[in-house]
């Protein structure tokens, strides 16, 4: 969504992405209604920054610390690359092509790509469930995340 601090990267950029059940069972749904309730706009609002660029910046870097932190640095892996991981997770998953490229937020590369309206919600929903990540452990939550 466009808002006064941040302007969208592309037409496509502006999508429905559903939330990934394992983040609604870590409480991220109560994180966002007690942000809006104290009348925070950003999810990440302890990131001090004037634009959406220092923003980003200062996020990368609390993202490369906690990789280190957690001996997870090295072999490419940064805040970014997360991206190229989620793209291995829908493939292992076995996603149909156009739930891949409306979940990735990817350009429709194909003019049969560009037909239609694209996928329902609720679709989405259901392909976004199937996404994991082998080996993965998240500990229970112990209220919400906050």
């Amino acid at each position: 969504m466009e808002t006064d601090e941040r302007d969208l990267k592309t037409e496509n950029s502006e999508r429905i992405i559903p939330i990934h059940p394992e983040l609604i069972r870590l409480g991220l749904l109560q994180r966002v209604a007690k942000l809006k309730q104290d009348g925070i706009v950003r999810l990440f609002d302890d990131l001090p920054g004037d634009d959406k660029d220092h923003i980003s910046d200062l996020f990368s870097k609390r993202f490369a610390y906690h990789l280190k932190t957690l001996k997870m640095h090295g072999n490419g892996l940064t805040f970014h690359s997360t991206r190229h991981t989620f793209r291995d997770a829908l493939r292992e998953a076995g996603l149909p092509h156009d739930a891949t490229v409306a979940l990735g937020g990817w350009s429709p590369k194909t003019v049969d790509e560009r037909y239609g309206d694209g996928m329902r919600p609720q679709t989405l929903v259901k392909w976004m469930s199937e996404v994991n990540y082998e080996g993965l452990v998240i500990p229970a939550p112990r209220g919400s995340i906050t």
